[in-house]
């Protein structure tokens, strides 16, 4: 797990510093298409199927387009925001997943949670200090990206099990590169 997270680190660093010399439907693209070539190879390795029955119903599709506008406003973020008020407003993810499950799900969420989202809330408040020049209008894509997050764990929780995370994965980098002209043309920021 530490390792993944370093992993994302050092990509969030690699968009900011790419992003000096390509827009960000490029990186959408480079991104899209190398994450895409790499979850094919494995699943053709596996000989895992990358598109069945089970992938054509809501849950799915509602899935792989929040994790598609996760992507596209979370780049957008670090692109046109400070990567650090970026990257402490996407740590608002989990507890907002939680409290999406609890009003959504109908899971029960214990007390102790309830306060440690509360303590995350006001702890990412602090960090980011809206009102302040730490938090520009380009933060607005980070707290959709946490809204996006958040609606993409709901739906791979009523997902069908037999679907293989591969193949979501597959899905959700091949929609990357078909609508990346939006985050340069259609979102002007």
């Amino acid at each position: 797990m530490v390792l993944a997270m370093a992993g994302f680190a050092i990509e969030d660093l690699v968009i900011k510093l790419v992003s000096v010399r390509l827009p960000v439907s490029q990186i959408l693209i480079m991104l899209g298409l190398l994450s895409l070539v790499w979850f094919v190879l494995i699943a053709q390795w596996k000989r895992i199927p990358l598109l069945t029955k089970e992938m054509l119903n809501w849950p799915f599709i509602i899935r792989t387009l929040a994790d598609l506008f996760a992507a596209l406003f979370y780049v957008i973020a670090v692109v046109n925001s400070q990567l650090s008020s970026a990257s402490a407003i996407l740590q608002f993810s989990p507890l907002l997943v939680t409290l999406g499950a609890a009003f959504f799900l109908r899971e029960r969420v214990p007390f102790g949670s309830w306060i440690a989202i509360s303590v995350g809330l006001i702890g990412m408040i602090l960090i980011i200090r809206p009102g302040t020049d730490s938090f520009t209008p380009a933060s607005i894509f980070a707290v959709l990206t946490v809204v996006m997050l958040a609606l993409r764990e709901i739906a791979t929780r009523v997902m069908s099990v037999s679907v293989s995370s591969l193949a979501v994965s597959s899905w959700a980098f091949a929609c990357l590169l078909y609508t990346s002209d939006a985050a340069d043309e259609g979102l002007g920021v």
